[in-house]
């Protein structure tokens, strides 16, 4: 039964990296429906659920299943339990390192005993003996460590020729995809992503910065099937950022080592980073949860916002602090046009985790088992538990305005897994007045921020109910202590008001979503009068009617964003339709990018879009080409926005 060796050793935790946490509790439920066809010192023939399953001595990386299943099934992960459990109960140890031989018994010990001579004689004791007796334990040993150091160098090669297969498998999927056009995916490509995505898992890739290949892998499947579901929020700019992060990835694995980073110990540095980065996160992973499932100890809500796309198409974004990270986490949840009519626009309505707008805004709360994407989003599936912290704190709202506002390293916000956040907490010093900036159709209005810099902050005009509570929150002189602000569709939108009430308490409301009447409802609320009430409203009336005009003009985008843009632009095309050949109008643009490029020093960049544009009597675009231009032109745009 040496075959068994290879499961000897394995934990519930290395169980658990290879598939999941959740197959791994399915898979202790179905051990019992375990068949033994047969076996054999190399192996034994399983029958799992109706499957067959051959378990050797190659490890669980080799253990391949007949179920239709894509990557790693329950019947995989009930083989690898059984096979441990069956080294267990016949004593089956795993394979020993090679290490240093063993002492060789002191002079005479071959001679010694019953009927033996001394040195140099002939009696069955010593040559005989030698041969028979005090040898073989030596010989025995040294080959047991040269068996086990041959068996732990093929694992290493095995191990090296998964991964490298797995690779290959990513970039010729990233190829494909592009070569075919990101238009025209066909309905089978979101489930092929994800087949390759257990795969890539059990060859056991270490994540760099903390982001896995096989989770990224899954993102682009989740991508790929709202592309071809022709969802809202998901285009092909989307799909080719992720097809790019990957293909970059691959590039990391592959010149930087197992572990993603360079150096005789990058593996461990590798792993070393990523635990620091969970400690500074103030999450622990809980045995027996799913592999995307994490643990935030803190988070401060900032805002929350009511988005519609032009179909119909309704949702949430929720912003909040995470100090343990150090970072803005967001969420997003929606429902198509025409879905669900219970989902609606309501402050008190359970939109998110159960919670309506109006809890998630009540003060800092904890999350325990929520999903987590690769990027660092919150995910709105599952059923975290949700527990209230206390009240808002001006302290802590002090330092979340200085981390949010201060201008921090790039690459402490841009890199693998990591996007720059649009999202600013101002402590406001003074609210000045509404406009209305009729060219952009926006309404205006000028926050000053506790350093004395002004922030205009726009909201469009159709959006009747976010300028409503704005002119009513202004209208009510309501002591405001911080806005919200995001950068949305170009313009700085305030997405969160904190105000501070009668009682001293600071609150959280959303323009787009809290009611005027809950804005005004505090210890006071009830010897309100109507009358009052609508004076009020009257007077929001008025201010709207009497708002000036606002004559600036949005500032142009920077010379470094106009030419990522231009070229990135160019790139969604090509990525999209599959063409090979560019446009004469793509061509210019690239020319008008790789000339912005060359007037800031922008040297890679400059060379990288010449390399499209070089020749224009062959099809440059290749998928490769395209993948890795995009990449680049989409890392220098995030490290100029995090700047």
């Amino acid at each position: 039964m040496t075959y068994l060796e290879a499961y000897a050793a394995l934990t519930d935790e290395e169980l658990a990296g290879l598939a999941s946490a959740g197959l791994l509790r399915r898979a202790r439920k179905l051990s019992g429906d375990v068949a033994e066809a047969r076996s054999d010192a190399k192996g034994a023939h399983l029958t799992i659920g109706g499957h067959a399953i051959r378990v050797d001595g190659r490890g669980p990386a080799a253990v391949a299943c007949e179920c239709p299943t894509g990557g790693v099934c329950v019947h995989m992960v009930v083989a690898w339990h059984w096979a441990r459990a069956r080294a267990e109960e016949l004593g089956v140890e795993p394979p020993a390192p090679a290490g240093p031989g063993e002492s060789a018994p002191g002079p005479g010990a071959a001679g010694s005993g019953p009927g033996g001579k001394g040195p140099g004689g002939k009696g069955p004791g010593s040559a005989g003996e030698a041969r028979g007796g005090a040898a073989k334990p030596r010989r025995r040993t040294a080959v047991a460590q040269s068996a086990a150091a041959k068996r732990a160098s093929a694992k290493q090669v095995a191990a090296a020729t998964r991964r490298a297969v797995a690779l290959a498998e990513v970039r010729d999927a990233v190829v494909h995809l592009l070569d075919g056009g990101l238009a025209h995916l066909r309905d089978d490509v979101p489930e092929l992503l994800r087949a390759l995505a257990g795969r890539v898992r059990v060859a056991g890739f270490e994540p760099v910065h903390g982001l896995r290949l096989d989770a990224l892998l899954r993102t682009a499947a989740g991508q790929a099937a709202d592309l071809a579901a022709h969802a809202d929020g998901t285009d092909e700019s989307d799909i080719l950022e992720s097809l790019t992060e990957l293909w970059a990835l691959c590039e990391a694995h592959e010149h930087t080592g197992h572990g993603g980073l360079s150096g005789p110990s990058g593996a461990a540095e590798g792993r070393a980073e990523t635990r620091a980065g969970e400690n500074r996160a103030g999450r622990k992973r809980r045995s027996g949860q799913e592999e995307d499932e994490i643990d935030v100890a803190r988070l401060v809500p900032l805002g929350v916002r009511w988005w519609t796309a032009p179909s119909g198409s309704r949702g949430l974004a929720l912003a909040a602090w995470d100090p343990g990270a150090g970072r803005v986490r967001t969420a997003v949840t929606g429902r198509p046009a025409g879905s669900d009519p219970s989902f609606r626009r309501e402050w008190e309505a359970p939109l998110l985790w159960g919670a309506s707008p109006a809890r998630l805004s009540d003060g800092p709360f904890s999350l325990t088992g929520v999903r987590a994407r690769p990027d660092g989003t919150l995910g709105a599936g599952g059923s975290p538990r949700r527990e209230p912290l206390g009240a808002f704190g001006l302290d802590e709202l002090r330092e979340v305005a200085e981390r949010t506002g201060a201008a921090s390293p790039a690459r402490d916000a841009v890199g693998f897994g990591r996007r720059p956040s649009h999202v600013r907490l101002l402590l406001v010093r003074d609210t000045g007045e509404v406009g209305i900036d009729e060219v952009r159709q926006d309404l205006t209005w000028t926050v000053t921020d506790s350093a004395g810099q002004e922030h205009l902050l726009r909201v469009p005009v159709e959006d009747r109910r976010t300028a409503d509570a704005i002119l009513y929150v202004l209208a009510g002189r309501w002591a405001v202590v911080g806005v919200t602000a995001e950068r949305l569709a170009g313009r700085p939108a305030p997405v969160g008001i904190f105000l501070r009430g009668p009682d001293g308490a600071i609150r959280l409301i959303s323009p787009s979503l809290t009611e005027q009447y809950e804005i005004g409802r505090d210890s006071r609320w009830s010897h309100h009068h109507w009358e009052t009430w609508r004076k009020r409203l009257s007077r929001v009336a008025g201010m709207r009617s009497r708002a000036r005009a606002v004559t600036e003009v949005a500032e142009p985008d920077p010379p470094v964003a106009r030419a990522c843009g231009l070229a990135w632009d160019v790139l969604v095309s090509v990525a999209a339709t599959g063409r090979s050949r560019l446009t004469p109008r793509q061509r210019a643009d690239l020319e008008l990018a790789r000339t912005l490029a060359r007037d800031l020093g922008l040297s890679t960049l400059e060379r990288a879009v010449s390399d499209l544009v070089r020749d224009a009597g062959s099809p440059a675009l290749t998928p490769e080409a395209v993948a890795r231009t995009a990449f680049l032109v989409r890392r220098t745009r995030e490290i100029t926005t995090a700047a």
